[in-house]
């Protein structure tokens, strides 16, 4: 979360930069979408390290689920309708 911050100070520290020029504005506003490209960079990066589940995580999953539905299906009360399905 340090870097988030340091780029956040980064992007008021040069809001807050006197201007004098037409060129300081100008430059102003590309340092200001520069930071603002690395902060999207920086959480595209955080994301897509973050969307591999493990493996074993899903396989559990599934076990769990199935075992769940199959219990709730041997203790449902027999009628005709889930008869005539099987």
């Amino acid at each position: 979360m340090e870097t988030a911050t340091g780029l956040d100070d980064v992007d008021n520290i040069i809001r807050e930069l006197p201007l004098r020029n037409d060129i300081q504005k100008y430059l102003q506003t590309q340092a200001l979408q520069i930071g603002a490209d690395m902060m999207q960079s920086r959480w595209m990066l955080v994301e897509q390290s973050q969307t591999n589940l493990p493996r074993i995580f899903l396989v559990m999953l599934a076990f769990w689920l199935t075992f769940l539905f199959a219990q709730f299906g041997m203790l449902a009360p027999r009628k005709r309708t889930s008869l005539s399905a099987c």
